[in-house]
């Protein structure tokens, strides 16, 4: 059974994916990982959210607008002209991440029985199960801020790169593809198993 899972603002939708069975396992209380591992062993396509990629698009363009009207005043100083505009350039800069986001096949990650494959930026990275394993949520702080992510280790990677000093694991997945931190956790370790599972 192949499905597209689309994340958007935080749910998946599975449209006509989601047969009797697949509704009865989520109805037992086995929510949406249930619904996607009824579709294993796919090609399962998951996508990340798009709401926050439009707030962050919309956070820059607001950020440059604000700087863009404040440069019109006579008052500035040098030094404040100039921080002005490199605020307008970084702000610039980094509204081409969500605007690139946003545009179709930007970004996913398809579990199939061999692998995933996370699509970022339209940049692939295709791992298989037997090279990957402990999906765990992961933390770290970031000026007093705590950010979650999925982690996870990877053979193909050095076993003690950077990654592996600031967050406990050497690879990490960029979204949460309209899960929760657990859930991904959780649907990635099942797939993996299943999958892995197959080859013996």
């Amino acid at each position: 059974m192949d499905g597209n899972f689309s994340g958007r603002g935080g749910r998946i939708y599975v449209g006509a994916l989601a047969d009797a069975d697949t509704r009865a396992a989520s109805a037992r209380g086995g929510g949406q990982v249930a619904v996607i591992l009824a579709s294993f062993p796919g090609p399962v396509t998951l996508h990340p959210s798009r709401r926050k990629f439009v707030f962050a698009l919309a956070v820059c363009l607001a950020s440059s607008v604000i700087a863009l009207w404040l440069l019109q005043g006579d008052s500035l100083s040098p030094a404040g002209t100039a921080k002005l505009w490199l605020g307008l350039v970084v702000f610039g800069i980094c509204a081409l991440v969500p605007a690139v986001m946003l545009l179709p096949g930007a970004g996913r990650l398809t579990l199939d029985a061999e692998g995933f494959e996370q699509v970022s930026l339209y940049v692939k990275r295709r791992a298989a199960w037997r090279q990957v394993g402990n999906f765990t949520v992961r933390q770290y702080s970031l000026r007093g801020r705590t950010n979650y992510f999925v982690g996870y280790d990877d053979a193909r990677l050095s076993a003690d790169n950077m990654k592996r000093h600031m967050i406990g694991r050497n690879a990490a997945l960029p979204d949460t593809y309209g899960l929760s931190h657990d859930d991904l956790a959780s649907l990635m370790t099942q797939w993996r198993a299943r999958a892995t599972a197959l080859t013996r």
